[in-house]
């Protein structure tokens, strides 16, 4: 009876130590992430002068009663029901002797919400056109930002940075209504050529490393308890949390989305909705699977119930850290929220289990019963 106590002693202190070394890592994850230090600028290289720079070198076309360019900013509107978009041309500079520098860039600004589009239409947007030559047609389109039309009178803040194709040597910066018929201002936007900090750098890779090292304990103690399949298993939805949570925003909206298009051409409703649902619904079932793996096996492990669903609010919380890390990726508190409605329904299903099994809830899903 004693050494069982000290061994559950042990289990207990073991399972301590992790939560507190995790804890430590997601609050690291997420002041790196807030941290201003993951891009060095190398210089501007359009508006230094201030936006909207010099009204004559803005392209406009489509109707020019729906673009409006002073000193507030650059408004599109629908004045005129006629697509409409105006552009600024910027040279890109070239790779040669210093191949980091051409890499990336950080756009920042403002994008007000001046009226709300009414109608059921595709938004206005910011985007980057990337070009090989300055009169040659677009190669590559990437969106800066979306307005909110919630309502109006709502102010985005643009950050965002963008990876540069290898062989662009100008791009446009081009904001569009589409077939929108709200008003949007955009202002203050600065356009920044940046390069990784080299301090960033190392702390990246120390945190990375602790999380390796942190799931790596996990899987091994997993496998250990329960056995190579159970561990398997959840090596293989741990592995796909990881993968969607690395996977470029570029990627889901770009190959995928075409893919996808076709596979859905025969369903109703919008491709594009239905694509994001999908990676919606793949956020709630991996950790729906995870926690239900951890939580049916809790016995074997030694561990409660509220513990396992400590952890993997954790772990919720951390993914959606990292994704700060990520220039092409976005943290999200809805899809945080999604993630933890799926380890409450795997806590419910096994509370339910334990109900209808022993008749003792609350207790057995505490204490191991």
């Amino acid at each position: 009876m004693r050494k069982t106590k000290e061994a559950s002693a042990n289990v207990t202190a073991q399972i301590a130590g992790f939560l507190a070394l995790m804890l430590v890592a997601t609050g690291f994850t997420w002041a790196l992430g807030l941290s201003d230090m993951h891009y060095d600028s190398e210089g501007g290289i359009a508006f230094q002068n201030g936006f909207p720079g010099e009204q004559n070198l803005w392209l406009r076309h489509g109707e020019p009663a729906n673009i409006h360019i002073d000193n507030s900013g650059v408004l599109l509107s629908r004045d005129v029901d006629a697509k409409s978009y105006a552009k600024w041309l910027i040279d890109l500079p070239s790779r040669t002797g210093n191949a980091e520098l051409a890499k990336r860039l950080r756009i920042t600004g403002k994008l007000q919400t001046i009226e709300q589009d009414q109608s059921d239409n595709s938004s206005a947007s910011l985007m980057i056109w990337y070009l090989e030559t300055p009169d040659a047609k677009p190669m590559l389109y990437q969106t800066v930002a979306v307005p909110d039309n919630s309502k109006a009178g709502i102010e985005l803040d643009i950050e965002t940075i963008l990876s540069i194709p290898e062989s662009a040597s100008a791009a446009f910066l081009a904001f569009i209504n589409r077939q929108s018929t709200g008003r949007y201002l955009l202002s203050d936007v600065q356009i920044d050529l940046v390069t990784t900090n080299a301090r960033y750098k190392q702390l990246i890779v120390a945190l990375v490393g602790l999380w390796l090292l942190l799931l790596g304990a996990l899987l091994l103690w997993y496998w250990h308890r329960v056995g190579p399949w159970f561990g398997l298993t959840l090596l293989a939805v741990l592995a796909s949390i990881v993968t969607g949570v690395l996977l470029p925003e570029s990627f889901t909206t770009g190959p995928m989305a075409s893919i996808w298009a076709k596979m859905t051409s025969a369903l109703p409703g919008d491709s594009e909705q239905l694509l994001k649902i999908t990676f919606k619904a793949g956020h709630f079932l991996f950790f729906f699977l995870a926690a239900l793996l951890l939580l049916a096996k809790r016995i074997s492990l030694g561990v409660n119930g509220l513990t396992i669903v400590v952890f993997f609010i954790l772990l919720a919380v951390a993914t959606e850290g990292m994704q700060l890390h990520l220039y092409n990726r976005s943290t999200r508190l809805t899809d945080l929220a999604i993630d933890l409605s799926g380890v409450l329904l795997a806590g419910a299903v096994i509370f339910v289990f334990c109900k209808l099994r022993t008749g003792n809830t609350t207790a057995d899903f505490r204490e191991n019963v």
